[in-house]
């Protein structure tokens, strides 16, 4: 067996499509236009009959582009839990080195949740920095309070984000060339599927383990 300088490899297909094009830089295609592959589908080989030398192993690349399609699928409630402010306190501190007065007492509120947002603000005079520091402590406390929303509003919401993560599976090897978004609801949730046609790059690389001989 006569084995190429680069890594023996071959290509095979990382997902399954219908291939509309394929370019070979080294080894033997295996597939060709028209072609529906399976994943993980032999695409290039990195085998090939030398005839006379018998088999030569190298590296199979190339680039076999594919349409591909998608189908999926998010579960979005038709009631929604949201927050609802009912109080706000601030509290101040001075920070003056590396000490801190503070000008407020306990700010909580029994069993109440809140969001709490913290801004220092350091101080000069006539432009000169100085080392004194305002710091602001806002909290505001809500309750979280059921909110129903329309199938409308959650479809939409559910075609954002099966779009999104689309476009994240797809972008580093092609592009999404169509969609279709479909819902029907489903007790008190609407089951949203986003499907779509796109043309990427399906081959990755699978390495060729192989014995050297030793004399």
């Amino acid at each position: 067996v006569l084995l190429d300088k680069r890594e023996p490899s071959n290509l095979t297909a990382r997902r399954a499509g219908l291939v509309l094009n394929v370019q070979t830089i080294g080894g033997v295609a295996e597939v060709m236009q028209g072609s529906a592959v399976t994943k993980g589908q032999l695409l290039i080989s990195g085998v090939e009959d030398t005839g006379t030398y018998g088999a030569r192993v190298l590296a199979g690349m190339g680039r076999v582009e594919a349409r591909t399609w998608y189908r999926l699928t998010a579960s979005m409630p038709l009631t929604v839990y949201e927050k609802q402010y009912f109080k706000e306190k601030n509290a101040f501190s001075v920070i003056f080195g590396g000490r801190r007065i503070k000008f407020f007492s306990n700010s909580s509120i029994e069993g109440a949740e809140y969001d709490k947002i913290t801004s220092r603000h350091p101080l000069n005079l006539l432009g000169v920095p100085l080392p004194v520091a305002v710091e602001v402590e806002t909290w505001r406390f809500y309750e979280t309070v059921p909110t129903p929303r329309t199938a409308a509003e959650a479809e939409k919401a559910a075609e954002a984000i099966l779009t999104a993560q689309l476009r994240e599976m797809v972008e580093p090897y092609g592009e999404v060339k169509s969609t279709l978004c479909s819902a029907r609801q489903k007790g008190d949730a609407l089951l949203v599927t986003l499907s779509a046609e796109c043309l990427e790059e399906i081959g990755q690389t699978a390495p060729i383990y192989t014995e050297e001989e030793t004399g």
